[in-house]
């Protein structure tokens, strides 16, 4: 092993710098913020770099037991392997750190772009609104004249419309007073035809009310009649009691005037 010459680190200590630039680019760039969220447990390709990225990160240390314990016992190589460390350290701070510059310079030139396109649109809209509104000027104008021209169009439309409404307003009235003749005489013929209702109303009324008194004399007679019956009946009835109570009376003298004989005879 004494024997045996110095391996350089350099291009392993790239290798492992480019994958981490590369995770930089596919995780922090791209897809996941600056600030903290929870842990992407997927399979994506991101996932995958930036789970690469912290595992370089942790195990960033543990290169440099690797680097050291390379010729430890070497004293030949103690100048080789502090200039491998210095440059391990070096490269590595230089690697993060201008990334983070270059991300940073790159999102500024991203913004001044997103600005500059945003102005351009901005005086791309500008100019069209302006066109718009010559345009709409136009069309108002175009407007304007064909308005006018409405408008006189209208007003001799109105004269003629005047003329024709004062020819209605004469046929109108024509019609109503036609019209108010016709209404007159045929109320003229509805009161005929209430007055004849109402006379043949009443004569059947009176009508009814005779018969009404007629049946009410009837009734009432009827009723004395029955009355002088049930009242005859009642003296009869009465009578027939006083005889039989008379010869109920009678019955018992005699039965009684025996019974005195029967006594003294055999007394």
């Amino acid at each position: 092993m004494a024997s045996k010459r110095t391996h350089s680190a350099k291009h392993y200590v790239s290798s492992c710098d480019v994958f981490s630039l590369q995770s930089l680019a596919l995780g922090w760039g791209t897809t996941y913020r600056w600030f903290c969220e929870p842990v992407d447990y997927s399979e994506t390709p991101e996932a995958y770099a930036v789970s690469y990225f912290y595992y370089t990160q942790r195990n960033a240390f543990n290169h440099m037991p690797f680097i050291v314990n390379v010729k430890r016992y070497n004293t030949d190589s103690e100048e080789s392997l502090t200039q491998q460390v210095v440059f391990y350290a070096v490269f590595r701070f230089l690697t993060q750190y201008i990334c983070i510059l270059c991300i940073l310079i790159v999102l500024c030139i991203l913004i001044v772009l997103c600005i500059l396109i945003v102005l351009c649109i901005l005086i791309v809209l500008c100019i069209l609104i302006f066109l718009c509104i010559l345009n709409v000027l136009c069309i108002l104008i175009v407007l304007c004249i064909l308005i006018v021209l409405c408008i006189l169009i209208f007003l001799c439309i109105l004269n003629v419309l005047c003329i024709l409404i004062v020819l209605c307003i004469l046929i109108v009235l024509c019609i109503l007073i036609v019209l108010c003749i016709l209404i007159f005489l045929c109320i003229l013929i509805v009161l005929c035809i209430l007055i004849i209702l109402c006379i043949l109303i009443v004569l059947c009324i009176l009508i009814v009310l005779c018969i009404l008194v007629v049946l009410c004399i009837l009734i009432v007679l009827c009723i004395l009649v029955v009355l002088c019956i049930l009242v005859v009946l009642c003296i009869l009835i009465v009578l027939c009691i006083l005889i039989v109570l008379c010869i109920l009376i009678a019955l018992c003298i005699l039965i009684l005037v025996y019974v005195f004989i029967l006594l003294s005879m055999y007394s």
